[in-house]
């Protein structure tokens, strides 16, 4: 039996239903959360597993089950979450018979013309779940759990379900009609399944299934309704739910690691108070990096933003580079060693010899590191990423002559593929709503974000567009050496924002429509504020106007530049860098870019920020935090950020915002 239990919530949208699955659980006590939904926790004790299992019944709805999962997440951190119910059968299933989703549609999203054209969403479930419910399917084990026990022997489909607000009551029907037509592979229909896993999505370490039991097939739904078939289905759907659940394991160590969080938040509660209030207050700038776009659990996450490893790869592939290696590039001798990590030297030798040979410091280091190795690992390549990009861009440009050559290879990585935000991203999104929403009911009582990033990617817009947020972009243009200010405006229901083709309106310190003055001591941001420092990827504009601060002198330059934007800032954004605190977020203490640009912005706007000794008693004092779980030298240590009032938090990024999520509720 294992050491330490599993956790999983089962959510339930009917009485009968959460009555079924309570069934299936012992010790038994009732806990509320903070929002105020009842959950009842027991244990499931199957196969030498113990699972701690919260179930809650949430109502029929889509929206509602989306809110209530989230919050089910957040709340208990689960190794996996179930939707457990019953559903309306479509085709190929007969009363009883259990569907456990592959993927969900959402039929009710598309186009109203003259004849409705659908946009179908689609939630899917897991595929270790989705595998695991393939082989309880192909066995009659799961029967065993029914009770009392069935009358005829009920079958398991693992296929696609149909997800939407209203309720089928009739084969006759044009919305009965519609799904024949429209979303033929689906089997059943159902309220809440879209919903559940739409809020899934945003939390991959979560695994997470919808399984349903067919309490009708449509056409006779209230006469088998009396036959007492909603209680048969939701008893067996319950039943498979929890065979799937004994035989189920989850992987060993899910990022974010539950204890991980409980830890960051008990060893550094003061500070995540701070971070609350300052973000409440108005008061907080969030510093995004190219780290996030990866992580050491998931070094190449498929479909989201490319990291700077990522970019790097790609730009090696361009034909103009000639297959040069880095160090033929860089030539000697070097300020970096100019080799990959896996490259380098082991430090072992032959297997024959009794001392290590060519020990490369670097490596040896990082191996001494223990739980630290593979964020080193990831750290040192992102720093290896970062150099390769400057020297291959610029060589690039000296072989073309042509200023722009490093941005049209860019422009077909960061333009061309349709990938999805990332988890950091997303968050911040779903902040950003939260806040929109109570501005909307307390006339802007809280200041709207304000983030800045010299990430090149667009997923940050994109995870705006899903909210259907409306925001400002403020991007370095390099080929002109000036800020530009864009505009953008959600598509309602569309979630993507109006094209436009204008690159921008150049600002100055008389700048007004950025930030309106709303008479406060600091002016108040009304839509989410994204400031682009290295320009990047720009969404639902021309390609042309998508560049990149990449070469060495680019980089030069932006420096330069950037040390004058305290003359050309509007003057309410102005106040923000000095009177704000900084989350940093993506970077490694170590990172040189990250000190230029932190001197240069805000040693220039406020030259006494950390050039003075703070009163700790002082509640406007400004402050900041770097998350970063990496080793830094004794050059960069706790002592050389506390001179800015920065505080090393020694914790990966993805810990770190679990922690978040638990912490700010607005």
């Amino acid at each position: 039996m294992t050491s330490e239990p599993f956790h999983a919530v089962i959510l339930t949208a009917l009485p009968i239903e959460y009555k079924a699955v309570r069934a299936h659980l012992t010790d038994l006590q009732e806990e509320t959360d903070p929002q105020g939904t009842v959950y009842e926790q027991g244990k499931f004790i199957a196969n030498g597993s113990i699972w701690d299992v919260a179930i809650a019944q949430i109502g029929a709805g889509i929206i509602g089950a989306a809110r209530a999962t989230a919050q089910a997440i957040n709340n208990f951190q689960p190794d996996v979450i179930l939707f457990v119910g019953v559903a309306g059968g479509i085709k190929d299933v007969a009363l009883g018979d259990v569907v456990a989703a592959t993927k969900i549609y959402e039929y009710e999203f598309g186009k109203a013309e003259k004849k409705f054209k659908p946009r179908p969403e689609v939630g899917l479930s897991n595929f270790n779940l989705v595998q695991r419910a393939r082989a309880e399917a192909s066995s009659s084990d799961w029967q065993q759990r029914i009770r009392p026990a069935p009358l005829s022997t009920p079958k398991v489909h693992v296929a696609p379900i149909a997800s939407g607000e209203k309720v089928i009551a009739s084969i006759e029907s044009k919305l009965f009609e519609f799904l024949r037509s429209n979303y033929e592979d689906a089997i059943a229909v159902e309220m809440e399944g879209f919903g559940f896993l739409n809020a899934t999505h945003a939390h991959q370490q979560v695994s997470a299934l919808v399984i349903r039991g067919i309490s009708d097939l449509i056409f006779n739904k209230t006469e088998v309704d009396k036959k007492g078939y909603q209680e048969i289905a939701a008893c067996h759907a319950s039943a498979f739910a929890f065979q799937v659940l004994a035989k189920f394991i989850p992987p060993l160590t899910p990022p974010p690691i539950r204890e991980d969080v409980d830890r960051l938040l008990k060893e550094y509660s003061q500070d995540f108070k701070k971070i609350s209030d300052s973000l409440k207050k108005g008061r907080l700038i969030i510093f995004l990096g190219s780290g996030i776009n990866s992580s050491p659990d998931t070094p190449e996450p498929k479909n989201r933003p490319p990291s700077d490893i990522t970019i790097a790869k790609f730009m090696a592939t361009d034909k103009h580079l000639n297959q040069s290696s880095l160090e033929e590039l860089v030539g000697l001798p070097c300020e970096i060693c100019p080799t990959e990590l896996e490259k380098r030297p082991s430090g072992r030798g032959n297997s024959n010899e009794q001392e290590p040979k060519n020990v490369c410091p670097v490596i040896d280091r990082i191996n001494q590191s223990k739980d630290k190795v593979l964020h080193l690992e990831y750290q040192q390549n992102l720093s290896f990423a970062r150099l390769s990009l400057r020297c291959m861009s610029q060589y690039l440009i000296n072989e073309s002559g042509e200023r722009t050559a490093a941005s049209r290879v860019l422009r077909k990585l960061l333009t061309d593929q349709n990938y999805e935000p990332n988890d950091v991203q997303k968050y911040f999104a779903d902040l950003a709503l939260a806040i929109e929403k109570i501005n909307r009911r307390s006339n802007n009582k809280f200041s709207q974000l304000i983030i800045m990033t010299t990430n090149y990617d667009f997923g940050l817009e994109k995870a705006f567009a899903e909210k259907e947020l409306d925001i400002d972009i403020l991007y370095y243009y390099v080929i002109e050496n000036k800020l530009l200010h864009k505009s953008y405006k959600s598509i309602t229901h569309e979630k993507k924002y109006e094209y436009n083709e204008y690159q921008g309106t150049a600002i100055s310190q008389e700048y007004k429509e950025l930030l309106p003055d709303s008479g406060d001591e600091v002016a108040k941001a009304t839509k989410p504020i994204i400031l682009k420092l290295y320009g990047g990827a720009l969404c639902e504009t021309k390609n042309i106007y998508s560049n990149f601060v990449i070469t060495e002198t680019e980089h030069f330059d932006f420096l330069n530049s950037l040390k004058g934007y305290a003359q050309v800032f509007p003057t309410n954004l102005t106040d923000y860098l000095t009177k704000s605190d900084i989350l940093l977020i993506g970077y490694s203490a170590n990172n040189t870019e990250l000190k230029n640009i932190l001197h240069c912005l805000f040693d220039n706007t406020n030259p006494s920020r950390w050039q003075q000794i703070p009163d700790p008693n002082d509640p406007y004092r400004l402050r900041g935090w770097l998350i970063d779980k990496s080793n830094p030298g004794d050059i960069n240590n706790e002592k050389y950020w506390d001179h800015w009032e920065i505080k090393l938090i020694p914790y990966s990024w993805d810990i770190f915002i679990e922690a978040l999520k638990k912490e700010i509720r607005l």
